[in-house]
């Protein structure tokens, strides 16, 4: 077979949401991609996990004018079509509660996409591409609608609110570099990584091939703010660090016992966990589907407090 052409033009690269619309356009009429759910956290698993968060970006930025205000108040009548369309092309349980829990998901990307509108079309400089408007790229802004949302975002109350934004996450002591899929990606990674170790250390002899540890998160944690050259992202981060490392020599002593929402990372960081957003966990776990119904623990009978004081001496010595 005769070689390509030096001279050939490169094949354009294809844009993500093409892309996407083509796999979902290769979907044969009546059928579904599967698709199985964590019974817990409802994260999807298996081949089509990410095609599944990715589509309901799609349609929740598609379906939903970028002038709604709040996401709470989209009608019902207009929920139901964005989830048939979703329940069509992929096997989803039907229970309510995985329902809630994918448009919490879709509100925070529509969000998302608002803010990344707003910093590079009217507060930045426009795209790679050289457009200063989204038109070309997201087929589904209606020019009045673009119109609209500029004029809103240029208001006195949302510069205030967009500067408080900013002086909030300029304060953000422990910024990760994780990539787009973020600790679900950082963790299939890792464990696919762990399982090849296993298979490559068992040389063939089944008996040696057992499931490889679960990621803990405490590492999930630092290894989402750790750099390629070893280092974290912060000073704050390295110190912490150093605790969870005291922390976990002191549990492997046997010194201190964690359970449930005290565990090595909350108590290091010196900061409890919020309700709704769990550090690590996917966005919509709460405690009870992260830690189990009874999640509180005593520490091995030490308080946070006096852990937290016994490092802090430790860090003077």
């Amino acid at each position: 077979m005769d070689k390509p052409s030096s001279s050939s033009p490169k094949k354009k690269k294809t844009r993500g949401v093409t892309a996407l619309l083509r796999f979902i356009a290769k979907l044969p009429d009546g059928e579904k991609y599967q698709i199985d759910f964590d019974p817990d956290t409802f994260q999807p698993i298996g081949q089509y996990a990410a095609k599944f968060k990715s589509y309901l970006s799609f349609i929740a930025r598609s379906k939903v004018s970028i002038n709604e205000k709040q996401w709470k108040k989209i009608s019902d009548k207009l929920k139901d079509v964005i989830w048939d369309d979703i329940t069509c092309k992929f096997t989803c349980p039907t229970d309510k509660e995985f329902r809630k829990h994918w448009f919490v998901y879709m509100g925070e990307r529509l969000k998302q996409f608002k803010t990344l509108l707003s910093n590079v079309y009217i507060f930045g400089k426009g795209d790679k591409h050289g457009n200063t408007t989204p038109f070309e790229k997201y087929k589904f802004i209606k020019e009045e609608d673009w119109d609209l949302f500029v004029q809103t975002r240029q208001k006195e109350d949302f510069q205030e609110k967009r500067l408080k934004g900013k002086t909030h996450a300029s304060k953000n002591i422990h910024p990760h570099i994780l990539s787009r899929g973020g600790y679900e990606k950082l963790r299939a990674t890792v464990m696919e990584e762990r399982r090849k170790k296993v298979i490559e250390e068992a040389k063939g002899d089944e008996s040696l091939m057992v499931d490889p540890p679960e990621l803990k998160r405490y590492e999930a944690w630092l290894m989402a703010r750790q750099k390629p050259s070893g280092n974290f992202t912060s000073e704050a981060t390295n110190l912490v660090a150093s605790k969870i490392g005291e922390l976990v020599e002191k549990n492997t002593q046997g010194t201190i016992v964690f359970e449930g929402r005290d565990d090595i990372l909350t108590v290091a960081l010196g900061i409890n966990e919020h309700p709704g957003r769990i550090r690590t966990a996917p966005r919509g776990v709460g405690f009870k589907n992260f830690y189990g119904k009874s999640s509180r623990s005593t520490l091995g009978g030490v308080s946070q407090d006096d852990l937290l004081a016994h490092l802090q001496a430790l860090e003077q010595k």
